[in-house]
């Protein structure tokens, strides 16, 4: 996602839906692109 500010938010978003919902042994990652 990109670094500004909608990105940032974006990603705050998946991983507040993603969160409840992920499996022991699986991982969420990240990239912000500049």
């Amino acid at each position: 996602m990109d670094g500004d500010s909608a990105g940032r938010h974006a990603a705050t978003r998946v991983a507040e839906l993603a969160l409840p919902i992920l499996e022991p042994g699986y991982t969420l990652k990240f990239v912000t692109l500049p």
